[in-house]
This record gives C-alpha cells, structure tokens and sequence, in this order.
C-alpha cells in the first residue's frame, strides 16, 4: 500500500487536460453500467476488456445481445485466476456456437491483435491505472469503427477503502481532447462507467438528420441530396465516404442553381462594310 505522499505524488504526476462544453454536449446520465448496453446497437461485434469471473459478460449477452462478444484477461493473478474456469462453465454453449471467444493474454497484447476499423465498441475494465487506460485507448482508437464506441469501468479518482488512485479520468479527459472523441453517456453509481462517441459519428449523425429534414421540404419526386455510389472522398480524421451531390428539379444531371447560360444566343449585328 503507498503512503499518503505517494499517493499524492502519483495524483500530481498526471496530466490535468481541460474539456470545454464541446465534449460533453450532447452527454447523459445514466444509472448504472448496465442501462449501457441498452444504447449499444445489438448485433454488434464487441470486445470486453478484464473480463474476470464474467458477470458483466452476462449482462452484456442478456442486455446486448452482440453477434460477436470477446473477452480478454491474462486470468493470471491469484484474485482472478478461477475466473477463466468459471466463464467455460457459465457460457459453454456460447462459446460452442462460436459466439462467444476467449483471448487469454494482457490487453495491449491482444487488443493489437484486431484490424483496424473491426470492432462496433470496446469496454475497458481492467487496473484503472493512467499509463495502462491511456494504452488501451490508442488502441482502441485505431481498433473502433468510426461509428463506434469506447466505454469503460471505475471513471472515478480512486479506491477509497483501500486506497488506491486511479487515472481513467484523466487519460480519458486527455484521449477525448486529443483524438477528437466526446462523452455520450456517464453513470451515476459509485464506480462510475464512462461511454464515448467519436466526433465523425456525431457529425454523420447530424448529416443523416440534416438530409432527412431537407428531404422533408423538398418537391415530391425528387429527393433533396443524392448520395454518390461510388464516391471515395474524405475529409480530415474521417474515414474514406461518400459525398453528396445536391439535385436540380427538372434536370437532375444538372447543377442545382441558376442557369445563366440556357437562354436563346443574342442575335449578330450586321458586318461593316
């Protein structure tokens, strides 16, 4: 156990990162970790980071319901080490369907080992320290869809029983400022669960309803933007997507402003002699 000065010492040695009213926007409160999974997309390919003895898995097969779940843990330290028998009993059958898999190993380790751009979410629960956490996020960063999400356990200062100081608020704080990602939901329990979006997701978002409105408004028969099908442009920290093309009424390969142009050529004065 560190004494108070360590402790105190450790809290000082990390940085302190500032988030303006943009990250926490569009966030919500919510009661527990477990109302989380209500918000994640089912049938989603998700990946739980400290798994344990597998009661959070549970909830996530109940509440969730991803095509896809895995669970990484070294199941190693003597606290944890019956986790891994615990988990092949209580969820035999998922893992006989395929749907379930398990990656013995620590979570750098075996998060590198995902492509970039696979997975729909990412929960992260493991020692809660500031150089581990600030890890695991850069991976998880390259690892998430665009339109993915990051959440994860104890977004609290520390332990206060035993006492331990934690660092997931301030690597998160500093991964959402840094790698443009904003908070979603936050819970209100003791042991605080923390859930982020990137930014590309809200702006795609606010795009989708921006088009849905427009359509809304526009003449009968022709819709407002038209998506092209194979576009493959992209803008800064976003993924290769199309680009809309705005539509004229009457002449859809057209462009959608005035034509100047579509009148009758001006006639020719006479030749000088």
């Amino acid at each position: 156990m560190k004494t108070r000065e360590e402790r105190q010492a450790l809290r000082a040695s990390m940085p302190r990162t500032p988030l303006s009213a943009h990250h926490m926007e569009n966030a919500r409160l919510l009661p527990d970790r477990g109302e989380l999974l209500y918000r994640i997309p089912n049938g989603g390919i998700g990946v739980e980071v400290g798994a344990a003895f597998g009661e959070y898995t549970a909830e996530i097969l109940e509440k969730n319901r991803p095509a896809q779940l895995y669970l990484i843990d070294p199941w190693s330290m003597d606290r944890y080490s019956s986790g891994l028998d615990a988990i092949h009993s209580n969820f035999a059958a998922e893992i006989a369907a395929g749907r379930l898999h398990l990656m013995q190993g620590t979570s750098l380790d075996k998060l590198a080992e995902f492509e970039d751009d696979f997975l729909d979410w990412v929960y992260i629960d493991t020692d809660h320290s500031f150089e581990l956490t600030w890890q695991e996020l850069l991976l998880c960063d390259k690892k998430v869809k665009r339109t993915g999400r990051i959440a994860g356990h104890d977004f609290c200062t520390g332990n206060t029983v035993k006492p331990i100081v934690y660092g997931v608020v301030e690597a998160v704080t500093k991964f959402c400022k840094d790698y443009g990602w904003q908070f979603e939901f936050l819970t209100v329990r003791i042991a605080r669960a923390f859930f982020l979006l990137p930014e590309a997701a809200l702006i795609s978002s606010h795009f989708t309803e921006i088009l849905l409105v427009a359509d809304l408004f526009h003449p009968v028969d022709v819709a407002a933007v038209q998506r092209l099908m194979d576009g493959d442009m992209r803008h800064r920290r976003i993924r290769g997507s199309t680009m809309p093309v705005f539509f004229a009424r009457r002449e859809p390969d057209g462009i959608a402003s005035a034509d100047l142009a579509d009148v009758p050529a001006p006639a020719l004065g006479e030749a000088l002699a």
